[in-house]
C-alpha cells in the first residue's frame, strides 16, 4: 500500500507532462523552439548521468527511502520552478532538478524489487 502510494506521488502528478511541456514553454513561457530544443531540453541529458553515478552511492550511506524521498523533493522543485520560472537559467536549473529525480527513479525500481516477494 504505501509502495502504490508512493509511486503514484512520485510519478504522475509530479512529472512535468512531456508531451505538453516544448509547447507550454513555447507559448507559456515565450521560447523559440531552437532555445527550447539546443539550450534547455539539454540539459537534462547531461545532469542525468551524474546524478545517476550518485544515486547508488548516496542511497547506500543515507537510505533508499531518503534518496527517494529527496528525489521527490527534486521533483517539486522541478514543478515549482517551472511554474514560476520565467528566463532561460530558470529553465536550466529546472532541467536539473528533474534529472536529479529522474536518477532517483532507479532507486525506487531497485526499492520496490528488493521489498516485494
Amino acid at each position: 500500500m504505501l509502495l502504490s502510494g508512493t509511486s503514484s506521488v512520485l510519478h504522475f502528478p509530479l512529472q512535468p507532462s512531456e508531451p505538453h511541456l516544448t509547447r507550454y514553454l513555447r507559448e507559456v513561457k515565450h521560447f523559440d523552439d531552437n532555445t527550447i530544443n539546443n539550450e534547455i531540453y539539454v540539459v537534462w541529458t547531461y545532469a542525468y548521468l551524474p546524478f545517476l553515478l550518485l544515486c547508488a552511492p548516496i542511497a547506500s550511506v543515507i537510505g533508499d527511502v531518503n534518496t527517494v524521498a529527496i528525489g521527490a523533493l527534486c521533483r517539486v522543485f522541478t514543478r515549482f520552478i517551472l511554474i514560476f520560472g520565467t528566463q532561460k537559467w530558470h529553465m536550466v536549473v529546472m532541467e536539473i532538478f528533474y534529472s536529479g529525480g529522474s536518477a532517483a527513479e532507479t532507486v525506487f525500481f531497485a526499492y520496490v524489487y528488493t521489498v516485494l516477494p
